[in-house]
């Protein structure tokens, strides 16, 4: 891109070279020709005295006529003017070029031609004093009637001189170089702006310099809002502005209170929303255009009036497109007098999103890739005090064992037991944990598979949680109760649901302080997608925030990080992942009376 870049600088600088070139020829030739008009008609006036009148006339007559084809045919605007800068005539491309007859602009009038602000720059070039006889050059803004607005020029003027070197008259010329100025501001934007994307990952800081690089070659004001899940927002999407820089404080800050007044309607075919929800650009191109679509959206009066006086003439909204949706919008508007903007700006800040969006994606990206690095050192640390727990406790044990039997001494029966229902309760822990992490391998590489039957779930269900409880409080006062049916058939893969059935229970038991129940039910409902089976585990800990509840079905997560919470936080991501491969849903609920309750549901087949 940096090539492409440079080429296309070089090519519009060159376009600039040879309208100048193209220019200085243009201006000798009609220099000489008009110095052998003037020439002509001082014969002729000598010749008259003489009597030799028809050659020279004729003569005179050709090169006026000369002069007058070459200015008229010239697509750049020509003009003269006498010493004091007053327009004496110009061409036909005046006239084609302003939409203005050429015998209103003579003497001053010309100068209702320019942008207000290039006027006194350009009368003060014919001020007295303001420098000699030679050659002047300035860039302007001339009005150009087909566009309706301002393009930018080069206005050259050349003086003619008498014979003593005292300026009598200026010809001169304004050639168009709009589009190469154009092209030049439109990469150099782009290369600032890919400057200051690539300068940084602090996503916010460099939006904010995104949108003060877009004025004022681009617009004079800019925003540039984020999409967000949002629940209250029409499908589920909101947005937040995450930058704004605008050409006039003043206009900002009534701008806020517009929106703070009168909050943007989703339905609007020209607002943020609809860009969001659409991923196509708007464009509104000038004043006509605008003031017919406020008049039609305003909701009453006084937003009429705020809308007129915040001056926006012309708008752009362009979508930073994602992979499924867009990730925001970038909004562009303009409040200059006769400011339009066309499909060339708008490809423009078309370009611009795109490299925006990239940049946002890898912000995102390389947020993850820490996120991914953080909770990856914190599972290493919780995995390995997992691991290291049963290993020590079973070393232990066998120490113990070693050292009686280096004496020679003759175990104790009770002690050989007591160590061997250490180790299968150890050894069993560790399965689980080295189960847990094949089965996050399986999932994340799309090999876990399920082995669905018809299955009567509520002795499986009933099992799994009774014996749970049993071989882990046993002498406890928790009270465990399994509501359900005698019998409820359902297609499911028995292990995987048994599975399941288990990590919530062990993850009510250990939250669920003693004495307090944990409530186990089993059923079937319909919705308007039919028939499912419903499973909840209820119990009476600390509960579940509303912030966390998806965040604990993440992997590594445990939602009371403490020592004694135990586990890796891989049971309910799990279990989430099997639920939903048997095409159902685990959520997490706030009780009215505290404590959690997971709802597990699966759909008939």
């Amino acid at each position: 891109m940096a090539g492409g870049r440079r080429a296309g600088h070089r090519e519009s600088t060159s376009q600039l070279q040879r309208a100048r070139r193209e220019t200085v020829d243009l201006l000798a030739t009609v220099e000489r020709l008009r110095r052998e008009r003037d020439a002509l008609r001082g014969a002729g006036r000598a010749t008259d005295e003489e009597g030799l009148t028809l050659a020279t006339r004729s003569a005179l007559r050709l090169s006026e006529a000369r002069y007058r084809s070459l200015v008229d045919a010239t697509a750049s605007v020509v003009w003269s003017a006498d010493r004091a800068g007053s327009y004496l005539s110009g061409n036909q491309s005046w006239q084609d070029y302003t939409g203005q007859p050429w015998p209103a602009q003579q003497g001053w009038g010309w100068l209702d031609m320019l942008h207000p602000a290039d006027r006194p720059h350009v009368a003060a070039l014919w001020q007295p004093g303001s420098s000699g006889a030679e050659t002047r050059e300035l860039p302007v803004r001339l009005w150009h009637a087909a566009s309706g607005t301002y393009r930018h020029a080069v206005l050259r003027a050349v003086p003619i001189a008498d014979a003593l070197g005292l300026v009598q008259e200026w010809v001169g010329t304004y050639t168009d170089v709009h589009d190469a100025q154009r092209a030049d501001d439109a990469m150099r934007l782009l290369a600032e702006a890919g400057a200051a994307l690539s300068a940084s990952l602090d996503l916010d800081e460099t939006l904010r310099r995104v949108a003060r690089l877009a004025l004022p070659s681009l617009a004079d004001w800019c925003q540039i809002d984020l999409a967000v899940d949002d629940a209250e927002g029409p499908e589920g999407v909101g947005y937040r502005t995450v930058a704004s820089a605008h050409a006039d404080p003043e206009r900002e800050r009534m701008q806020r209170a517009l929106r703070a007044a009168y909050p943007p309607d989703p339905r609007n075919v020209y607002g943020i929303w609809h860009v969001l929800r659409t991923g196509e650009s708007v464009l509104v191109r000038g004043a006509q255009e605008m003031g017919e679509i406020q008049a039609r959206e305003a909701r009453d009066v006084a937003h009429l009036h705020t809308l007129r006086q915040v001056g926006t003439c012309a708008l752009m909204r362009v979508p930073l497109p994602g992979r499924d949706r867009p990730l925001g919008v970038l909004s562009f508007g303009l409040t200059r007098a006769y400011g339009v903007l066309d499909e060339v700006d708008l490809a423009l800040a078309q370009e611009l999103a795109a490299r925006a969006a990239a940049a946002l994606e890898n912000a995102r990206l390389y947020g993850a890739a820490r996120e991914a690095i953080r909770a990856r050192d914190e599972f290493l640390t919780v995995a390995a005090h997992e691991l290291k727990t049963p290993i020590t406790s079973m070393r232990g044990y066998a120490q113990l064992l070693q050292r009686i039997l280096a004496r020679g001494d003759t175990p104790d029966p009770s002690h050989v037991q007591g160590a061997l229902d250490v180790f299968v309760g150890q050894s069993r822990k560790l399965a689980l944990l080295v189960e847990q992490l094949l089965d996050v391998s399986r999932l994340e590489a799309g090999r876990l598979q399920l082995a669905l039957e018809r299955v009567d779930v509520v002795p499986l269900v009933r099992g799994a949680a009774l014996g749970l409880v049993a071989g882990a409080v046993a002498g406890d006062e928790r009270r465990l109760t399994v509501e359900a049916p005698d019998s409820l058939v359902w297609n499911v893969d028995p292990i995987r649901l048994e599975q399941v059935v288990t990590n919530l229970v062990a993850n009510a038991l250990r939250y669920t302080p003693p004495g307090s129940p944990i409530e186990v039910e089993v059923g079937a409902s319909h919705d308007a997608d039919g028939e499912r089976l419903r499973v909840t585990v209820r119990d009476h800990g600390p509960g579940v925030s509303e912030a966390e509840r998806e965040g604990i079905f993440q992997r590594f997560h445990r939602a009371h990080d403490d020592a004694s919470s135990g586990g890796m936080g891989l049971g309910l991501f799990i279990s989430r992942q099997i639920v939903e491969l048997h095409g159902g849903t685990l959520t997490v609920e706030a009780p009215p009376r505290g404590g959690a309750r997971f709802v597990l549901t699966l759909p008939a087949s």
